[in-house]
């Protein structure tokens, strides 16, 4: 019995690793979106248009489950990046899926005026 609970741990510790690992590294990338996006609004005081925000992150647009709204006016904007756990430092506002009880992602709204 002592052996499956080391092992359910080890397993549990193993899994919840490799989350955490991978959320911080969106965690990094979404920073990365959300400065160049505060770039791109001082150069251009505006948000970036679809094809311009692909050609300044082609890898983040690339991504399964990463979005990017804009409004005709380019006057506002969202992105949205996967997560698993709701970590308190994330940019953005968490949302809960309604499939399983993880979070399903991070909103940023208006990243130029944060």
């Amino acid at each position: 019995m002592k052996l499956f609970l080391i092992i359910v741990t080890i397993v549990f510790c193993t899994i919840s690793g490799k989350l955490l690992f991978n959320d911080f590294a969106m965690i990094d990338r979404a920073l990365h979106v959300q400065i160049g996006l505060k770039k791109f609004c001082e150069e251009n005081k505006r948000y970036p248009s679809l094809e311009e925000f692909k050609k300044t992150f082609p890898k983040i647009s690339a991504e399964k489950e990463w979005y990017y709204w804009i409004r005709s006016d380019l006057k506002s904007a969202t992105f949205q990046y996967p997560m698993t756990f709701p970590i308190p430092g994330a940019p953005g506002r968490s949302k809960l899926s309604e499939f399983i009880p993880v979070i399903y992602a991070n909103a940023v709204v208006n990243p130029c005026s944060l």
